[in-house]
């Protein structure tokens, strides 16, 4: 059996994997709002996310969670990652909610 390489994070994706073009959505937002005075040069945007690997049998309070910041590439509209990242994160279970109706039909 081949050795497997091992994956290192965090990763960063500086252009779009489809066309290879570095312009994104976010990146031209930015800039004009830059240009209009309503935004600061420090301010980044990205899509984020972040999803909680577990393990249904083994309850934990600290886990690993894959982050990832995502933007549209503005040449050909595909959405991708801009950068991955897997960090420890600290999960509480939140007592869980009931339905409430809407007050339809009562007066």
């Amino acid at each position: 059996m081949a050795d497997k390489e091992v994956k290192a994070f965090p990763r960063e994706y500086p252009d779009c994997p489809n066309c290879g073009s570095e312009v994104t959505v976010t990146d031209l937002v930015l800039q004009s709002m830059r240009e209009q005075g309503i935004a600061s040069e420090h301010l980044q945007g990205w899509i984020m996310s972040g999803q909680v690997q577990m393990t249904p049998d083994k309850p934990a309070l600290s886990m690993p969670i894959i982050m990832w910041a995502g933007d549209i590439c503005y040449d050909c509209g595909t959405l991708y990652a801009k950068s991955v990242a897997v960090v420890k994160g600290m999960i509480q279970a939140n007592a869980p909610q009931g339905y409430v109706p809407p007050n339809i039909g009562r007066g």
